[in-house]
Parts: C-alpha cells; structure tokens; sequence
C-alpha cells in the first residue's frame, strides 16, 4: 500500500487537501498497524527476517491536526476572526508551525500566487508535493 502523498493539481480545494490528508492518516495507520507491528512480532517469536524501515508521517499529521497549533484549528480560529483574510491564516499557519521545513515553503516569487502580489505556500507529503494557495479556503 503506498498512498502517502498528494494529488498534485495547480489549485487545490481544501476538499482535495483534506483527501489529501486522509491518505496520509490511512497511510500512517497502515505502515505503523501492518508493517511495524509484524516486525515487533517477528522479534518477539525470533524470527529471522530483513527490517524493513517504516516511514513515519505523525509528526506531519500532528502538523494539521494538533488541537491548538494544527491547521485544522488555526483556520478555525482565522475563519471567526473579525476581518478573516487567507493571508493573515498563512501568517498565523507558519508562525506556529514553520518549523516543519520538511513540509513547508513560502513560494519564492510573486509569480507563485494566486493573483497579483498574492502569495503561495507548499505542503510536501511523504512522496510528492502539492501547490498550496489560499485560494478555495
């Protein structure tokens, strides 16, 4: 089974980020359910095998999903804000969580965004990269 990653479109709806991370939830749950846990086995009952090393994607499921610095919850709160706006959720988004480089960029140029001087960010998977603006959000 190999799902992690993104379906890679020029713009993405949150609907398709949220498949998205589904995909990598299943596949987390896959890696760690199936393979992980048979080779735990395979130790216990001294069975000779090659380790196999098993991608672990929780801390970028923890990314999104944390209950207050994830994803999830900042566009909550950025969505009750006041004056809601994309860009201030991407401020907010990378303020708590840029320290995830392995999953997050700022686009480089301009060019990038959605419009003018609009601005883009990317969410990497395990196996792929999508294009994430604030466009559809």
């Amino acid at each position: 089974l190999d799902i992690f990653g993104f379906e890679n479109f020029i713009t993405n709806s949150i609907e398709q980020f949220c498949i998205n991370f589904t995909n990598e939830k299943i596949q987390g749950y896959f890696n760690y359910n199936i393979i992980a846990s048979e080779q735990e086995e395979y130790i216990k009952e001294s069975v000779l095998w090659k380790p196999m090393k098993v991608p672990d994607n929780s801390d970028f499921v923890e990314m999104i999903e944390h209950k207050k610095n994830g994803m999830f919850a900042l566009l909550d709160s950025a969505c009750k804000a006041p004056k809601p706006s994309p860009e201030n959720f991407v401020k907010e988004f990378f303020k708590k969580q840029g320290k995830m480089k392995q999953y997050l960029e700022k686009a480089k140029r301009a060019e990038e965004g959605e419009g003018p001087k609009k601005k883009k960010y990317r969410l990497r998977g395990r196996s792929s990269e999508t294009a994430k603006g604030t466009q559809g959000i």
